[in-house]
């Protein structure tokens, strides 16, 4: 992998624990509900910007955050 692709794969990175750091403030203000229900408006608005593939690709490096998977 080339240092620009390296680089890229950190901000991808960086980009998911930014949403998940958010995802998880939300659910402590306000509530477990009421954060998947400001997720779900957020990812579509993603998918609208980026498309689905894009917005999927986020969904699965958040998915790996939670699971300690990266």
């Amino acid at each position: 992998m080339d240092n620009s692709n390296t680089e890229f794969e950190f901000m991808r990175q960086s980009e998911a624990r930014e949403w998940k750091a958010r995802f998880d403030k939300k659910a402590k203000e306000l509530g477990r509900n009421e954060a998947i229900a400001w997720w779900k408006d957020t990812i579509r608005e993603i998918e609208k910007k980026r498309g689905k593939t894009e917005a999927n690709a986020l969904i699965e490096r958040i998915t790996q955050l939670r699971t300690r998977r990266i």
